[in-house]
């Protein structure tokens, strides 16, 4: 009987990270932000890598199959909860807050966090701590709400009401802060920045990025994306990604 309980875990188990994996990823976006953050962020077998507000671990797994030895924090109980069955505890994970990081000085290879630096409070403490907690030539990645692409103050209100967001960044506005504490910007690129993209995005946002917006998810990636290739902005978009590097 031990067994067979036992299995029926297990089974549940994995449907649920199934599950938890497949939905992340059916919001088009999110799709988009990872493969453009795992491209910047170039993660190599046994490096040390800090995921900052890294919410249930999707993202976080992705870095664990790489072969990474991976630290994860968020300042959700629940959020590192789901993120422990996600990972399958192949990773440590820490309740804590970005801007007061528990970690040794000089710790890290590498930094991530996506879409979370708009929502802090302080977003320049959690960059000096992200600075910190870095080594000398360690590298950051970040992508952050950045709505330079213009949008109608209805949609950006309701945006930003929903979704607690403090700040909203343009490569310039970013660029300076990084700066402010000894990062030098490597990289840049704005996403969800053309015609088609944001017309997707505005109907997750109307939607809350329900499940009618992930049903149209194989139309709005593959057009989205086509549309962000021949038409996108250089220097506009809704989303920004960005990668600096810890001055030595």
């Amino acid at each position: 009987i031990s067994n067979f309980i036992k299995n029926i875990i297990q089974k549940r188990m994995k449907m649920y990270i199934f599950l938890s994996v497949v939905l992340w990823h059916l919001n088009f976006n999110k799709t988009m932000e990872s493969i453009i953050a795992l491209k910047m962020l170039d993660p190599k077998k046994n490096e040390r890598i800090l995921d900052v507000a890294c919410g249930n671990g999707v993202f976080t797994r992705k870095l664990i199959k790489k072969g990474c030895k991976v630290v994860g924090i968020d300042i959700s109980a629940e959020a590192i909860t789901r993120a422990r069955m996600i990972t399958e505890n192949g990773c440590e994970l820490v309740i804590g807050n970005a801007e007061s990081l528990p970690f040794r000085s000089n710790s890290f290879d590498k930094v991530i966090s996506l879409c979370s630096l708009e929502h802090f409070e302080n977003d320049e403490k959690s960059l000096s701590e992200i600075y910190r907690v870095l080594k000398n030539g360690g590298i950051v990645v970040l992508t952050v709400d950045s709505f330079t692409y213009k949008l109608n103050e209805g949609i950006l209100y309701k945006h930003k009401k929903e979704h607690a967001v403090v700040n909203y960044y343009s490569v310039d506005k970013l660029k300076e802060k990084l700066e402010k504490f000894g990062f030098k910007l490597i990289s840049y690129k704005y996403f969800v920045n053309s015609p088609l993209s944001v017309f997707f995005l505005k109907f997750g946002i109307q939607n809350r990025f329900g499940y009618i917006y992930k049903a149209i998810f194989p139309v709005a990636y593959v057009l989205g994306t086509i549309s962000d290739i021949f038409l996108g902005k250089k220097d506009k978009g809704i989303f920004l990604a960005v990668k600096a590097i810890k001055a030595i």
